[in-house]
């Protein structure tokens, strides 16, 4: 049963705490929880990450039935 979504969102640390930036993207594909956490396993991505108050998280997101 495939009905999870991957989600790229990216956020900004304002001093005191991450907040979400307005901007995602959403992979449009249905994926079985199994699949779509295999996209997020950091050990299939290579990060450069030199903006310290900047940051993209994965996420596994269940397809809402609408």
């Amino acid at each position: 049963m495939k009905e999870f979504l991957f989600i790229i969102t990216i956020w900004g640390f304002n001093g005191t705490e991450w907040t979400y930036v307005g901007n995602q993207y959403v992979n449009k594909n249905p994926l079985s929880l199994g699949q779509c956490e295999m996209l997020i396993d950091k050990a299939n991505w290579k990060s450069w990450e030199e903006n310290e108050y900047y940051k993209i998280q994965f996420d596994c997101v269940k397809q809402d039935s609408n």
